[in-house]
């Protein structure tokens, strides 16, 4: 998804008064060695493939039936509102998933030679 389009997805969801990414990715409550726990469970689900499978198969059954069986318009907003639930849920783990292989990529190497860090 380009910056732009993800943009305007939360400028809808924040306009439709509906948690956005930002809301649920950004715990201030983690810190130190447990948001790093919390990081790490997030890139191995990421990993699973029953997780995005669920996910994708979730989105796209229920765009099927709102698509086809929604004859009101609670209806439709329910179906929507599935849907983006789902893909909420999908994009927080991504999130948290690029957070843990940034911070992965960033950390300094390990020199096994040297087993006593420099004061």
């Amino acid at each position: 998804m380009t910056k732009s389009k993800k943009d305007e997805l939360e400028l809808t969801r924040h306009n439709l008064s509906v948690l956005s990414i930002v809301d649920v990715v950004d715990d201030s409550r983690l810190n130190g060695s447990d948001r790093k726990n919390y990081l790490a469970y997030a890139h191995e689900l990421m990993l699973n493939p029953v997780f995005q499978n669920i996910c994708k198969l979730i989105s796209l059954k229920q765009r099927d039936m709102t698509i086809c069986d929604a004859e009101t318009d609670v209806q439709l907003a329910y179906g929507r509102g599935t849907i983006n639930g789902v893909s909420l849920v999908y994009e927080a783990v991504l999130a948290l998933n690029s957070e843990f292989e940034s911070a992965r990529r960033n950390a300094p190497e390990f020199d096994e030679q040297n087993s006593l860090p420099e004061i």
